[in-house]
């Protein structure tokens, strides 16, 4: 939609709301993990799903690069939105919530999920908090930390590094998204590295299931 703006104001309204929508999916994707895969292959899950984003991100910088200088920047926006509704239309018919619900899982298959689970995350039963109280835990300080450090990295990479690029060592728009591409397609590799090696260390015992986040 912000390819619809008109001015400063309405920009900034959009970024919020995009902001607002983007919110639920890290911790829809922990929960995705959580309930239809054994908890021995999580951390390789998350690490896949999360290195997704850097190789969206590699993608679109030169193919956005080569967009807005062949048709303008509002289009652009337009049609990488278009293609971000497609995929949530596909997304409604083809995932369910737990694996058992799901038409092409076998009771077999089901079976496997269910019995490398510790807990059973198909369970309904929510317990009420109110949301201050999140505060009290470690985990969660040491979540927001590391979010903080992370986007203020992928920030730098997706907003600055072009400018600097085009700036500071004269390089055209076209090459340029090339080469902003190439970090984030190192953080999709070691993400993905990084997950399966977790998942190692704590079938090895080295480290606890819970370790891998709280490293995070």
């Amino acid at each position: 939609m912000m390819g619809v703006a008109t001015g400063f104001k309405s920009l900034l309204a959009l970024r919020l709301a995009l902001g607002v929508g983007e919110a639920a999916a890290y911790p829809s994707n922990a929960g995705i993990a959580a309930r239809w895969f054994p908890d021995k292959e999580r951390a390789t899950v998350s690490g896949l799903f999360d290195s997704a984003s850097k190789f969206g991100g590699a993608i679109a910088m030169p193919l956005i690069v080569w967009m807005i200088y062949t048709f303008d920047w509002r289009l652009t926006f337009l049609i990488i939105g278009s293609v971000g509704i497609l995929w949530v239309i596909a997304w409604y018919f083809i995932y369910a919530e737990n694996p058992e619900e799901h038409k092409r899982i076998s009771p077999s298959e089901v079976r496997i999920i269910r019995d490398g689970q510790k807990q059973h995350h198909g369970d309904k039963t929510v317990l009420p908090m109110k949301w201050y109280k999140l505060l009290r835990y470690r985990k969660i300080w040491a979540m927001c930390i590391g979010f903080f450090t992370i986007n203020y990295t992928s920030y730098f990479f997706i907003t600055w590094l072009p400018t600097y690029l085009v700036k500071e060592k004269g390089m055209d728009f076209i090459k340029m998204g090339m080469v902003a591409a190439l970090p984030l397609l190192c953080g999709m590799v070691i993400e993905v590295f990084a997950g399966w090696a977790s998942d190692r260390l704590v079938h090895k015992k080295v480290l606890s299931l819970t370790a891998p986040v709280n490293c995070f």
